[in-house]
Order: C-alpha cells, then structure tokens, then sequence
C-alpha cells in the first residue's frame, strides 16, 4: 500500500507539471490509438473497452479493486516511480541495465510499452534510450512468447480459425510482421502468436524475434525521439 500511495502520489504531481506546446498537441494521438485498440479489442471480445487505458494495456494488474486509485493513476504512479530511481543514479551503467530488465519485464506482462519508450529517450537520449527499448521490447515479446507456448500448449484452435492460419505457416516473416502493424494491444499479438501450432511443433522463433525488431524499431525511434524533447520524466507521461 505505501509503494502504491507513493506512486499514485507522482502521478498527482504529474498532472501538476508543466507542460510543452507540442506534448499538449501530440498526446491526444495517444487517446486515438487507445480508442483504436478499444475498438479492436471489443470487436476481439476482450471485454476491455470501458476503459482507455485498459484498452491500451491490456493488463489484468488495472483490475486490482484498490479503492480510489484509478488504472491510469496507478501505471502513471508506478513508472514514476521506477524512472525516479532510474534517474537517480543514470550515470551508473547499472540503471541502462535496469531500464532494459524493466522494460523487457512491462512487455512480457502485457503492459503498456509506449509510456516506458518515451522515458528511456527523454532519460537516456534519443540514442539510447531507442536502442534500450527496441532491445527491453523484444526480449519482452520473446519472453512474452515463451510462456505462452508453455502454458497453452494444451489449447486447441478453433476450427473456424484454422483455415486463416495457413498464411501463417507457409509465410511467417510476411504475416507476423503484418500483425505486428495492426491496431491490436500487443500483449494480444504477442500471447495470440504464441498459441498458434506449426508442424512438427516446430515454432519459427527466429522469425518471429525478427520481425519483433524490424517492426518494433520505427516505433521505438519515434518514441525514444519524441521523449528526449521533454525536461523530465513527468512531464513525458503528464498528459491532460
């Protein structure tokens, strides 16, 4: 409870905190894309699309039921938190490492990944923090993969399914990249892949890393860049 008063407590700061010209214009396309994957996600049956930042996450961690602390509040206060450590000793190569470990860990529990892009630039530069991101992203989505592979191994597609998996199979650099490009959460993309059966049970994983970093790396540059023109930390994630 005291990390989560902490948190939502730099989140109340947040707000607060000043703000540039060209925040106030961009981050409304942060509402576009959650309304996107709100759409998506409705259409998908997730049962998310009350809740923009939900939509965007996808992570059961926003249904905690902790009485007056909202799911945006608690993502917002907990990546505060962590990027205020961050922060604190960015001149160690130990805090590079720990970025990376964090956000490899953000994507593997299908958390919102944006937000922690955006940090990494505006902590380490646009350099950087794109390179650690593309890197924390993609060991996340691998991780992500892995353990879905694991504990749905028993699933069983459906078999109204099957005949749109073919593409998949015959080519799984083409088709996996395409999905990465759709308006879909990509913890979604992530566990949805995982679940899917090749022959002989012999899932491309190669393929799939790679097309994790040639998609995710426009993003992460765009991302990285867009952060390193903020002062700080709150004032990236401060969005009103």
């Amino acid at each position: 409870m005291h990390l989560l008063a902490s948190s939502t407590a730099f989140a109340v700061q947040a707000r607060q905190g000043p703000r540039e010209n060209y925040g106030r214009i961009l981050f409304p396309a942060f509402r576009r894309m959650d309304a996107v994957s709100a759409a998506s996600e409705a259409k998908l049956g997730l049962g998310m699309a009350g809740n923009s930042t939900m939509c965007y996450t996808g992570a059961c961690a926003a249904n905690a039921g902790i009485q007056g602390f909202s799911p945006g509040e608690l993502i917002t206060g907990t990546l505060l938190r962590v990027f205020s450590m961050i922060e604190a000793s960015k001149e160690n190569p130990q805090s590079y490492i720990m970025f990376i470990v964090f956000l490899t860990f953000w994507t593997t529990i299908a958390a919102p990944v944006t937000p922690v892009e955006i940090g990494g630039g505006c902590v380490f530069g646009p350099v950087w923090g794109t390179l650690g991101s593309l890197i924390g992203k993609t060991l996340g989505c691998f991780f992500a993969l892995c353990i879905g592979r694991v504990f749905g191994k028993d699933w069983k597609m459906p078999s109204a399914l099957e005949p749109y998996l073919d593409g998949i199979r015959k080519r799984p650099f083409v088709v996996m990249s395409l999905i990465r490009l759709a308006p879909i959460p990509l913890g979604v993309k992530n566990y949805g892949l995982s679940l899917v059966r090749f022959p002989g049970d012999r899932f491309p994983y190669l393929i799939y890393t790679a097309s994790c970093f040639a998609i995710g790396a426009p993003f992460s540059v765009f991302w990285g860049n867009l952060g390193a023109g903020f002062s700080s930390v709150a004032e990236a994630l401060a969005k009103k």
